[in-house]
């Protein structure tokens, strides 16, 4: 599970950008009441600049954030998996940000008056009743999620001085014609990598290991135990209503299996150098398929008989040959591969023997994910022709990198300056405390 949320959502440390927080972040937890774990409140979670974050602020943000890893992990995601992601820190950092872009915007003057607030608020779907804004229904929303209007307000007020200092920072911030260019041309300068990729765990799996060895393996109490620990981790997919003893011998061929590095780098570069003179780019398709005159028929598969020849070839590895699809320069990492820093620099030089208009041959490359033979199999290239017509989209993407790099900029020189306090019985990912304990700072 936490490979799967890394791989989609990195180390999912969200930093709030004061520009982008949307007022609905606002109001995520209006119809979620918490509880406050034990602690009054009173207590406070820290101290910026000398304005507490309340607990309770902490809390709802806390929780949000909570249900949204839960939400993507479709409530499979356990309490220890949370924590090794230091989600109350990161929740910490993120209040910690937006007390300080509070704090700068009202000395920079852009403070919304309280007629600007209440304004806001009325407008609010969730406080009205019939089309109007229904007092009464706002103290009850605010209530049972354990708001007070004056915290509310208060919150709500420094949303919209949030935002007006936002919007001034925009305004100063363009895109000129090379950068409309350039980002163009970075959209639009892109490769389709054909490759096949061998992984230590595909070659373990044909490794024969000595039955000697196994019945040794088995004989010693440490490797036993690490056998057994195995098949725990295992059972509930693999092992399911199988025990341990009709497996145990299985499992130690994979352990011993997993040792012999040296022979599986040796199997699985000498599947390379076979593979590198079969790889092919695939054949260009025209750019309109015939249409029968009865039915369209599904466009045409890119067939390639080397490609048939290859995975005839590693069937007993469970190996095929893939694509990574049209990919950028300058992606982190490339799908199913991983990060391969020397491919692309390869898929993307012009006068590289992958790409098709030099000949199109394969080659080896060594990855921390293992030995992967590539060429490329299509290339997209620039049609600076094109550019007007995504002008406005492109001027957006701009804006919005420069802001960001702006927002976090300003942050940083903030924190230099700024004195920061946190309640460590409050914030740290260590243990569920529900003590009353009040902070003063020290």
């Amino acid at each position: 599970m936490l490979e799967w949320i890394r791989a989609k959502f990195g180390r999912v440390i969200i930093s709030i950008i004061i520009g982008f927080i949307a007022f609905v972040f606002a109001f995520y937890g209006i119809f979620r009441p918490k509880s406050t774990r034990g602690l009054h409140q009173g207590a406070v979670a820290g101290i910026v600049n000398g304005d507490a974050i309340s607990l309770a602020e902490f809390n709802r943000a806390l929780n949000q954030r909570l249900e949204f890893f839960k939400k993507i992990a479709g409530d499979k995601i356990t309490e220890e998996q949370l924590k090794a992601f230091h989600i109350k820190e990161s929740v910490f950092n993120e209040l910690v940000n937006r007390k300080l872009m509070t704090q700068e915007a009202k000395k920079l003057g852009f403070i919304a008056s309280k007629e600007e607030m209440r304004e806001k608020i009325q407008e609010l779907n969730v406080f009205q009743k019939d089309g109007r804004f229904d007092f009464g229904l706002y103290k009850a929303v605010l209530e049972a999620n354990r708001y007070t209007p004056s915290g509310f307000e208060r919150m709500m007020q420094e949303d919209l001085s949030l935002q007006s200092l936002n919007d001034y920072l925009k305004n100063n911030v363009h895109a000129s014609d090379s950068e409309l260019k350039t980002e163009f041309v970075n959209d639009h300068n892109r490769r389709n990598i054909k490759y096949v990729l061998f992984t230590p765990e595909a070659a373990r799996k044909v490794i024969k290991i000595n039955p000697e060895e196994v019945k040794k393996f088995l004989e010693d109490s440490k490797k036993m135990n690490l056998a057994k620990t195995q098949y725990d981790s295992k059972k509930e997919k693999d092992y399911k209503n199988i025990s341990f003893d009709l497996v145990k011998e299985k499992i130690a061929e994979e352990i011993l299996a997993s040792g012999k590095t040296e022979e599986i780098q040796k199997l699985n570069n000498q599947l390379a150098d076979q593979v590198i003179g079969l790889l092919k780019p695939d054949p260009k398709l025209p750019d309109k398929e015939p249409v029968s005159a009865k039915k369209e028929k599904a466009p045409a598969k890119k067939i390639n008989k080397e490609d048939e020849k290859i995975n005839a070839l590693l069937k007993q590895y469970n190996i095929e040959v893939q694509r990574t699809g049209l990919i950028k320069r300058d992606a982190p990492y490339i799908p199913a591969i991983g990060m391969a820093t020397s491919l692309l620099a390869d898929a993307f030089n012009k006068d590289s023997i992958l790409e098709p208009s030099k000949g199109g041959s394969a080659k080896k490359y060594q990855l921390p994910t293992g030995t992967l033979v590539a060429i490329v199999s299509e290339s997209e290239n620039p049609d600076l022709s094109k550019l007007d017509a995504e002008k406005q989209e492109l001027t957006r993407k701009i804006t919005y990198k420069k802001l960001q790099a702006l927002n976090q900029a300003f942050l940083k020189k903030l924190h230099t300056k700024a004195k920061i306090e946190k309640n460590p019985q409050v914030v740290e990912d260590k243990e569920d405390h529900t003590t009353d304990v009040p902070y003063d700072g020290g």
